[in-house]
């Protein structure tokens, strides 16, 4: 009897280990989050530092009350943010009027350092929140890295910013071709700061190959933010540039803003700010106070100044003056100007970036990163719009009217000039097919 029930008795055990074991497995379905286009809620997630009432702080959770944001820790402490509430809302409206997939904005007032606003919506996946779309560097830095080989080339000594470079074609992308000298009849010729408003791929990738090489270009990006840790009281992302020496073009395509880095629109700002204070950044944080139960003040963990960029003072005022020419004349007039009349009452500095995508659906990026005014900058900022196969609008034309609220805020008076109505896109913009990356960027 016990030989007969032996192999019984070990098959049921078996049987019901393979049961149990296929119930304790995970489902891969539910063990993996659903993947983003984006890939920003699939990040990976940093170790949670240790247990303080600033560790219980969430930007989500700052509420409005007698126009400024608050939010009361379990820990008891009332902590008060910097964002201005009124802004943070005039931004996410623009980004909801124009049903864009993804947009980010953030705005730093220059003379404390203070996070004015911190602003991003997806109408693509709401899900995302605006530390998503403002900390993480999910999109490229394109042409915005311009002024990053511009550092490096004002830098490289014997070079002549003024000196004209000859060149044809290569808007939209360039190649080996685009960088040899061009037959003198189909020439034109920019120096560097021509070359930096109009964003010219040629100049930048000729310049480079002339004057800079990869340890060269690495160095001033990383001096500029990229690779680097910012100080903030909430984790930024790295924003990353890597480059490889082994392939000729890649120097003068990286220089050109094509590949290579990828920027969060928050190190955008603080790039921005670093051009606008000639080299220098003050602390920038979130958090303006903090009181107890009591109401008694407690100290702020502040975010210290960031002490690995030590560019050139001349320089960097040289290339802060330079950039005025990309509002004036530039790639971003059309959204700072109607005809010869212009749409703020201030000067303007900054950056423009394109680049559009088609894998694995079409995007176009547009960045614009700038400060105002100009001469003595009180203000940076960096706008990020993706907008699909039919524009919507562009960062420049939003950036306008972000300056105009700047100013009303400032002086209580609307800027002059005529206002175009932002419900409307600009008619050049309207339903214009995105180009593939390889001819799509300026």
């Amino acid at each position: 009897m016990k030989n007969r029930t032996a192999p019984v008795l070990f098959f049921l055990i078996a049987f019901a280990g393979i049961l149990i074991g296929l119930a304790l497995m995970p489902d891969p379905g539910k063990e993996k989050p659903p993947a983003t286009r984006l890939d920003l809620s699939d990040a990976p997630k940093k170790e949670k530092p240790p247990a303080t009432w600033t560790s219980e702080l969430d930007l989500l959770r700052f509420t409005e009350k007698d126009g400024a944001l608050w939010q009361s820790t379990p820990s008891g402490v009332m902590v008060q943010s910097t964002i201005d509430p009124q802004l943070q809302a005039f931004l996410t409206q623009e980004f909801g009027r124009y049903e864009l997939p993804y947009a980010a904005a953030v705005v730093i007032h220059l003379p404390d350092g203070e996070v004015r606003a911190l602003a991003g919506r997806s109408g693509a996946e709401p899900r995302l929140t605006m530390g998503e779309l403002t900390l993480k560097p999910w999109a490229p830095a394109a042409s915005l890295f311009k002024t990053v080989s511009a550092i490096a080339l004002m830098t490289t000594p014997g070079f002549d910013p003024q000196k004209e470079v000859c060149y044809s074609g290569g808007q939209g992308g360039i190649t080996a071709k685009h960088l040899e000298e061009p037959p003198p009849a189909d020439a034109v010729c920019e120096n560097l700061e021509a070359a930096l408003a109009n964003s010219t791929n040629a100049v930048l990738g000729k310049l480079a190959r002339a004057h800079l090489d990869v340890r060269r270009l690495q160095d001033v990006a990383q001096a500029c933010g990229f690779n680097q840790d910012l100080p903030f009281e909430f984790t930024v992302e790295k924003s990353r540039f890597k480059l490889a020496d082994t392939d000729p073009m890649a120097l003068p395509l990286a220089a050109a803003g094509f590949g290579h880095a990828t920027i969060s629109a928050w190190h955008a700002a603080w790039l921005a700010a670093l051009i606008a204070g000639n080299g220098k950044v003050p602390p920038v944080h979130v958090l303006r106070l903090a009181i107890d139960r009591n109401k008694d003040p407690v100290e702020l963990p502040r975010p210290a100044a960031a002490v690995f960029s030590s560019l050139p003072e001349e320089t960097m005022a040289r290339l802060r003056l330079m950039l005025a020419r990309t509002v004036t004349q530039g790639t971003a007039r059309e959204g700072f100007f109607k005809g010869d009349e212009p749409l703020v009452p201030i000067t303007v500095g900054g950056k423009t970036g394109t680049l559009g995508r088609t894998e694995p659906q079409v995007l176009l990026y547009t960045w614009f990163m700038g400060y105002a005014p100009v001469e003595a900058p009180r203000w940076a900022f960096a706008i990020l719009i993706v907008s699909p196969e039919k524009w919507r609008t562009k960062a420049s034309y939003i950036a306008a009217r972000l300056v105009n609220r700047l100013v009303d805020s400032e002086t209580g008076k609307p800027g002059p000039g005529p206002a175009r109505k932002p419900e409307t896109p600009p008619p050049a913009m309207q339903e214009k097919p995105v180009p593939p990356p390889s001819a799509g960027q300026e």
